[in-house]
């Protein structure tokens, strides 16, 4: 005779973690015994804190464009930026490898040379696209 709780849906539950890297390490844990799994993030996750950190660093480099300007100085630093490159890239624990890590960061670095340059031409504070 076939086992009838076979053809029964397992049970559902729901668990909330404060943070991307705690849903994972728990959802890791119910998937090893045998449960099924499904990270959800919200639309205000990981991605949004991304953006606002990227614009509190974009404001910053619209307040160094306006100084530069202010001391008559380049906008491109090249010692500095390969400092800035060096720091990311020993400060990075993984997983992206280093070299993921530093084309962000060229391209970052990029974007708030093109700022910084923007506000020193006419003391804009938004980049033009």
């Amino acid at each position: 005779m076939p086992d009838p709780s076979r053809d029964k849906l397992p049970p559902r539950f729901g668990l909330v973690a404060d943070d991307l890297t705690g849903a994972c390490d728990a959802g890791v844990q119910f998937a090893q015994r045998g449960f099924s799994v499904v990270v959800r993030i919200p639309a205000q996750g990981p991605e949004a804190q991304l953006v606002e950190l990227l614009n509190e660093r974009s404001q910053c480099a619209v307040e160094i464009g306006h100084l530069k300007k202010k001391i008559n100085m380049p906008t491109w630093q090249p010692a500095r930026e390969a400092e800035i490159l060096r720091n990311v890239v020993k400060s990075n624990p993984g997983p992206l490898d280093d070299a993921a890590v530093r084309r962000l960061f060229e391209r970052i670095i990029d974007e708030a040379r093109s700022l910084e340059r923007h506000s020193m031409e006419d003391g804009s504070t938004q980049g033009e696209e």
